[in-house]
């Protein structure tokens, strides 16, 4: 853990936001807050928010000037296990999870589990430049 700590880039700085995005059927969004610490090679929980509404209460509760990490679920965005090498294109793992689906308009993000499989979760770019876009509008 301890080396961990020392090679994530982001933790340079003493504190860092963590902002899961839930997109619901609806489309409105529901927003879970954390704050991490980083004391030497200790990292605490300062503070945590659930089921905040808008982005106007997350901003309040947002210090300036912290870095953040996003996490995107629910409506649009398909996360599966699927059984996949390294070196396999990125195509051919989203024709195993939508075939047909055209590749230019999906984000692809893929985690090894073990060998031969992965966590692969695909949205499409309109839903997830939107949060985006949503997020820039507030200086976060």
């Amino acid at each position: 853990m301890d080396k961990l700590l020392r090679n994530i880039k982001f933790l340079n700085d003493s504190e860092i936001a963590g902002v899961e995005v839930i997109i619901k059927n609806d489309n409105s969004k529901e927003f879970n807050l954390i704050i991490l610490k980083k004391h030497k090679l200790n990292l605490s929980i300062e503070k945590t928010h659930n089921s905040i509404l808008s982005t106007e209460e997350l901003i309040k509760y947002l210090p300036s000037k912290i870095a953040v990490c996003i996490i995107l679920n629910g409506k649009g965005i398909l996360v599966k296990k699927v059984e996949a090498v390294n070196d396999e294109d990125e195509i051919s793992i989203l024709n195993k999870l939508l075939p047909n689906a055209i590749l230019n308009d999906f984000y692809i993000q893929r985690s090894d589990v073990r060998d031969n499989q992965q966590f692969v979760a695909v949205a499409r770019k309109e839903i997830i430049d939107k949060v985006l876009d949503d997020l820039k509008y507030i200086n976060m």
